[in-house]
């Protein structure tokens, strides 16, 4: 378990109760948790290994009180369905578990809810179908039939006034974004496939001290962009992919337009920049100047 600072001195309150959060977890007896499967195997191992090196601070962890807070509202106030259930299945000799926010039986649904950005809404999280998949090869190990998966978004940063000024954007603080369930087939080359990365992950980092490099998906990379810029604007017209478009854009608009200029926008791996809490020890991060 990683260790909780209190660098800000924020409130004794909310320390303790963000405390009793990280105390709580526990993915069972279990070789893998969905959250991990799903996640970075070089990120798995560096928390494993340096457990009780890693530090984090209560004010990092502010939106875990929220989350907690509404299932929690939901466990107990919901009896007609099943709430914050904890299933196993067995995969390739491991062993792995995963916690339902609400299940409904009878409807064949499970339904997750998720204390989120307004912009998860309007950009969804390919991560949320990942979970939810995974959920329902869970439950397909238990016998329990499902036949819907969904997000119950709750957003933190809604705006009324977004909301009426633009088409994609929530209508509702609260909102159902359906998932598209996959076929047995691909839930289970899923399932085996990245339990079959995780121990081989797990394999070489035992054996040959060797830890895998993460995928830029898992480092949330983006790509670099061109921005085409005026002078005296600090926004930037438009943002290309390729510099060649860039360029055509910038020939054509310097036709009616001084000052533009094309800027390059790096490509930014945003999980190590800001949310990784185990960059301090890795390679790959300090190697591309994050730590």
């Amino acid at each position: 378990m990683s260790k909780l600072t209190n660098k800000f001195d924020l409130p004794s309150s909310i320390f303790s109760a963000i405390d009793n959060i990280s105390k709580q977890y526990t993915r069972g007896e279990s070789d893998l948790s969905v959250s991990q499967l799903i996640d970075s195997p070089r990120i798995r191992l560096l928390k494993q290994h340096h457990a009780k090196d890693i530090e984090e601070d209560v004010s990092e962890l502010i939106y875990s009180i929220l989350g907690t807070s509404v299932h929690n509202l939901i466990e107990n106030s919901d009896k007609k369905s099943i709430t914050e259930k904890r299933l196993y299945a067995d995969c390739e000799g491991w062993k792995l578990s995963g916690q339902l926010d609400r299940l409904l039986i009878n409807d064949e649904t499970i339904e997750d809810y998720k204390v989120t950005s307004a912009w998860s809404y309007v950009f969804p999280k390919e991560a949320w179908e990942l979970q939810q998949n995974v959920y329902a090869w869970l439950c397909r190990q238990n016998k329990i039939k499902i036949s819907k998966i969904q997000i119950i978004g709750i957003f933190r940063d809604w705006q009324k006034s977004k909301a009426n000024d633009s088409d994609n954007y929530p209508k509702l603080p609260i909102q159902v974004m359906p998932l598209r369930l996959w076929s047995n087939k691909e839930q289970d080359e899923y399932v085996k496939d990245r339990i079959r990365l995780h121990q081989e992950a797990q394999y070489r980092f035992d054996n040959e001290n060797f830890t895998p490099l993460c995928s830029d998906t898992d480092r949330w990379k983006d790509k670099e962009k061109f921005a085409v810029m005026i002078k005296g604007k600090k926004r930037a017209i438009k943002l290309h992919d390729e510099v060649e478009d860039a360029q055509d854009h910038a020939k054509n608009l310097s036709l009616t337009t001084k000052g533009v200029s094309i800027e390059k926008r790096p490509s930014i791996a945003r999980r190590c920049k800001d949310y990784c809490n185990v960059k301090q020890f890795c390679d790959q991060a300090k190697k591309e100047g994050y730590v």
